[in-house]
């Protein structure tokens, strides 16, 4: 069987400036992958690409063995979720016609809801009027009544307490348990190298790094080379 999600030596530009050079990874369903590199590296941009956001310049993106390459990506069918930063929410509009805005299955909300126990008490409220951190889950759980094969999440933690990150964290880890191939770009390395299976490290663009979460919780240091001076391990 396919990874939910191959990518293969891909390269993008953006305002005629080359971004992602030659980037190939895979997210394997049931596991998280993790994409760390510091700002700039280019990690928003090779999922803008993955999702068809921007254009590749070169290289393949497979789903579920399917090339995808040179068709618009977006959200295809319903296999792929797409959690982009800054919490875009339909905040006019309440919880639940968030969440119907993507599925009206009972099971699926029932599903969604029993990983995000705080929004059901929130279920009638505007969205705007939530704090950042019960947007976010606003967000993660739009996604989530897709029912993907793989979520794609970037930068989830952006403006949230670390305490809200660590209530959000163990809920990949339950999406990848129970079968989703996730994608997670994320600033806050350790906490998600600890729901992660694989990590990736992205330098000036590329991939410098492809290593076990493990490995990089037991030796923080070639993590540290990574992010600082390209070091390909």
């Amino acid at each position: 069987m396919p990874d939910a999600l191959e990518v293969s030596r891909v390269s993008i530009d953006r305002g005629g400036t080359g971004v992602v050079r030659d980037v190939s990874l895979r997210c394997p369903r049931g596991e998280v992958t993790v994409l760390l590199g510091a700002n700039g590296a280019g990690k928003t941009t090779l999922l803008d690409g993955i999702a068809g956001v921007v254009p590749l310049r070169s290289g393949m993106v497979r789903l579920d063995g399917r090339e995808l390459t040179g068709a618009r990506r977006g959200i295809v069918g319903s296999k792929l979720a797409y959690v982009e930063q800054g919490r875009t929410v339909f905040a006019e509009l309440s919880v639940i016609d968030n969440l119907r805005a993507v599925s009206a299955d009972s099971s699926i909300m029932d599903r969604v809801l029993g990983l995000f126990p705080e929004l059901r008490a929130r279920l009638d409220v505007e969205v705007g009027l939530l704090s950042g951190g019960e947007q976010q889950m606003v967000v993660l759980a739009r996604a989530i009544c897709a029912d993907p094969e793989i979520i794609l999440i970037d930068e989830m933690s952006q403006g949230l307490a670390p305490v809200v990150v660590r209530r959000l964290m163990p809920i990949i880890r339950e999406l990848a348990d129970a079968g989703t191939a996730v994608l997670l770009v994320e600033q806050f390395a350790n906490l998600a190298l600890r729901v992660g299976d694989r990590a990736y490290v992205m330098y000036v663009g590329g991939v410098v790094l492809e290593a076990e979460c493990a490995q990089l919780i037991a030796e923080p240091e070639v993590l540290r080379d990574a992010y600082l001076r390209g070091h390909r391990s």
